[in-house]
């Protein structure tokens, strides 16, 4: 469990640091940290990253427009 959290934790940072670099996207940040994925699993990725967008979103380190979903506009704080 405790090496779940902890991926987890850098899965957040590098998806915080994406957005702070002015990725805006869902699909952007799944380019960017998902990089050389195979293409089946890219809608798998991005709803992965929408779960941390949301988390990220709940917690004030980012901003999501809404209704938040895979083509909300993400900005940092």
């Amino acid at each position: 469990a405790r090496a779940y959290l902890v991926h987890r934790r850098m899965r957040d940072a590098s998806i915080l640091e994406c957005i702070k670099g002015g990725v805006d996207s869902v699909d952007g940040v799944v380019a960017q940290v998902y990089r050389g994925l195979d293409e089946r699993l890219i809608a798998a990725a991005a709803l992965s990253v929408l779960a941390h967008v949301e988390h990220l979103d709940e917690r004030a380190l980012i901003r999501a427009s809404r209704p938040l979903s895979r083509g909300s506009v993400l900005s940092a704080v």
